[in-house]
């Protein structure tokens, strides 16, 4: 299974940007893909580097790669992919409930935790 932190940076935008679309209700192209992301990050992909990338979350499971008509494939992501989005997410959903972030940057301890530490301690 490949997890999350394994993908590259790139990967992980193409495969977020998946589930955004599929979200949607919608067949999901490697155009469709492209265009999202060149939006977001103002930024030209290069075919030679989007579908190579799409083929190795195909290969990883984490994409089904169908066809939507005779000249365009779809990318539907798999339940494996959820999965390790929700994953992903989840661990990120824990740090921000151990610490408090504060509007200067930096990050105080949440008094919850605190009390959730001590009940630990005395048992």
């Amino acid at each position: 299974m490949t997890n999350w932190h394994e993908l590259t940076g790139f990967q992980r935008d193409l495969l977020k940007t998946a589930l955004r679309l599929a979200h949607e209700n919608r067949h999901v192209s490697g155009q469709d893909i492209t265009r999202e992301i060149e939006r977001n990050r103002e930024a030209k992909i290069n075919h030679g580097r989007l579908y190579p990338n799409l083929d190795s979350l195909v290969e990883a499971g984490l994409l089904s790669k169908g066809s939507a008509d005779q000249r365009t494939n779809d990318y539907q992501p798999t339940q494996l992919a959820r999965e390790s989005a929700r994953r992903e997410l989840q661990s990120w959903m824990a740090i921000f409930e151990r610490e408090q972030i504060v509007t200067d940057g930096g990050a105080e301890r949440c008094g919850s935790c605190e009390a959730q530490e001590m009940i630990a301690n005395a048992n």
